[in-house]
């Protein structure tokens, strides 16, 4: 996959990029007849851009090409189903005006499996409903120490796994116990959107663009030919 970076000080217009790119991913989905299957994140830039993207899907709903959405999330905590800590609660009801139409792909709770049973599951129905095609599209926000969804620096299992979901019992960034989406099945898009907003990213983003080795969004990178990331900051990035 390539890397480009687009800075904007106005994290409006990243937003804008972003969900433009993704509501075209979908439209070309549904264009070819098929269903269209996002990868979408937690934190407050996530919730605002599921929201732009179902304010940008919701006038199409008339349409006869429509198709079922799916959505992913990312990576999700090890919580009940109720519990106010799962971070797909949240992104679900960001979507509430285009809720008809989306297929909400949620992890197990504890009370109905293990962690890594859990995973498993998670991983069974990646690759059931993908088989060997990939995501349309993939939203992702970078934390300060460069880690996308919950595939952190250093957790070498889980960032080589060739499995499409993982099971993170230590997570550096409680509550410990979490699944994510492998950075193996992350790459299998066309287009994926990353963002680093915020100074305190600036490390970790010129980590990842010197190809830092242990950086998770080069080994998104190394995961695919084909395919485009863009990395969207806040910030100036010295070339």
């Amino acid at each position: 996959m390539n890397i480009q970076i687009i800075e904007n000080p106005q994290s409006e217009g990243l937003l804008a990029k972003a969900s433009h790119g993704v509501v075209s991913a979908i439209e070309s989905a549904w264009a070819a007849g098929r269903d269209a299957h996002i990868v979408v994140t937690g934190g407050r830039t996530g919730l605002a851009i599921v929201e732009a993207i179902s304010r940008a899907v919701a006038p199409l709903l008339g349409n006869s090409d429509i198709k079922p959405l799916h959505i992913w999330f990312s990576d999700e905590r090890f919580e009940e189903l109720d519990s106010a800590d799962r971070t797909d609660t949240t992104l679900i009801a960001g979507f509430a005006a285009i809720a008809s139409i989306c297929h909400f792909h949620r992890l197990l709770a504890p009370s109905q499996s293990t962690l890594v049973e859990a995973a498993q599951d998670y991983a069974d129905q990646l690759d059931g409903a993908l088989a060997a095609t990939g995501f349309d599209a993939v939203l992702l926000s970078m934390g300060e120490d460069g880690h996308v969804a919950s595939c952190f620096p250093g957790q070498t299992e889980i960032l080589n796994s060739s499995a499409s979901a993982a099971a993170v019992s230590d997570s550096p960034k409680p509550p410990a116990q979490r699944v994510t989406i492998t950075l193996h099945r992350l790459a299998q898009t066309p287009v994926a959107f990353i963002f680093a907003l915020g100074t305190g990213k600036s490390e970790a983003l010129h980590e990842t663009l010197r190809r830092g080795a242990s950086m998770p969004v080069e080994l998104l990178r190394q995961n695919s030919s084909v395919g485009q990331i863009t990395i969207l900051t806040d910030f100036q990035v010295a070339q």
